[in-house]
């Protein structure tokens, strides 16, 4: 896979040099490394990210198009608005049966697939820093032992709910998919040093170090994904768990649930936790409360969320190593095979710690 760009600035303009996209910082400067412009071939993007303030030539965005690559806006850690090129659509037989799963059991058991393995994940990466202080912190060890158990308790709740409409399950899943959450940021406040104030997630406006990088980190997790989801043929739109929320990638949001943890929460824990950052020197207040981080740590930040993504993992029954990225596009083509009716089932993405 190519490269994804993640570009924030209003000094930061993006142009085109025949097949290539050129991006300008909007300084003279160019015998500083960091102020010369940046070439990038389009053979070798799979989308941009771009904060408001970036400015796109029309040029830019019609080779973008020709290509099939999408361009995200984002203000803050939301998306704003999305740009698909025209031919970014999948056959119509994969999604009328999409659409018409969201009515039956089978979109009830992909949101069930969702939601378990997202709590799984959750409960696996606990217990894993739990194993790791067993000896150094016995008593935290236990507390996150236990809120790991709780969550898989959850999880047999999940299983075990009985027949019922698709809209009063997505209900039942959703409310207890809640509670395990809620469990499981328990115990990242017992894991996380006391400097980063981390009292829980909260998100309008994130108010501490660890909340904005999760935040930021989600949104480009959320991105990646709607662009393999359009890839693959599916409407990012037509979701199964998070299904009324207007407006929203609603599937994509769905399939995020099962990469958050291996993908965005371990890089945000390692990175805190290493001392790769000071959350009185490397973050700032906006005009609405939220926090930023500032520029340099962002940058080291995006490297190692980069890195996670193209990390190899064993996956599968035959044990193949790939890539994160590689096993979310396994994913989107998992669902549109138990869609087809092709495979008799969907398993959510499960990660081994």
């Amino acid at each position: 896979m190519g490269e994804f760009l993640v570009l924030d600035g209003w000094k930061v303009s993006v142009g085109k040099k025949g097949q290539m996209i050129e991006i300008r910082y909007n300084s003279k400067n160019y015998d500083v490394e960091e102020d010369k412009p940046r070439y990038w071939s389009v053979k070798n993007i799979d989308g941009i990210l771009a904060d408001s303030r970036v400015q796109i030539s029309a040029q830019a965005e019609s080779l973008l198009a020709q290509e099939g690559i999408p361009i995200f806006r984002a203000k803050g850690n939301k998306i704003i608005g999305i740009f698909l090129p025209y031919h970014a659509h999948a056959s119509v037989i994969v999604r009328r049966q999409q659409y018409e799963a969201y009515t039956t059991q089978k979109g009830v058991n992909l949101a069930k697939a969702f939601v378990l393995a997202g709590l799984t994940n959750k409960a696996n990466l606990l217990r894993s820093f739990a194993r790791n202080r067993k000896e150094s912190d016995p008593t935290r060890a236990q507390r996150l032992f236990e809120l790991a158990e709780e969550i898989a308790a959850i999880k047999n709740e999940i299983q075990q709910l009985p027949h019922m409409s698709p809209d009063r399950a997505r209900l039942q899943i959703m409310g207890l998919e809640g509670k395990g959450t809620k469990l499981y940021y328990e115990g990242l406040q017992i894991l996380l040093p006391p400097r980063f104030n981390f009292k829980g997630r909260i998100k309008h406006p994130a108010v501490d170090p660890v909340n904005s990088l999760l935040s930021y980190g989600y949104i480009i997790l959320d991105t990646r994904v709607l662009s393999i989801v359009l890839v693959t043929g599916l409407d990012p739109y037509g979701g199964f768990l998070h299904a009324d929320r207007s407006g929203k990638p609603s599937l994509a949001l769905d399939i995020t649930e099962e990469f958050r943890q291996p993908i965005v929460d371990r890089v945000v824990l390692d990175f805190c936790m290493n001392n790769n950052i000071d959350p009185e020197e490397d973050f700032m207040q906006s005009e609405n409360g939220r926090l930023l981080i500032r520029d340099k740590p962002r940058k080291l930040f995006l490297t190692k969320l980069f890195e996670r993504f193209e990390t190899k993992i064993t996956f599968g029954p035959n044990n193949l190593k790939k890539s994160y990225l590689q096993i979310i596009f396994h994913q989107c083509n998992q669902i549109k095979r138990y869609l087809l009716g092709t495979i008799p089932n969907y398993a959510g993405f499960t990660s081994r710690w």
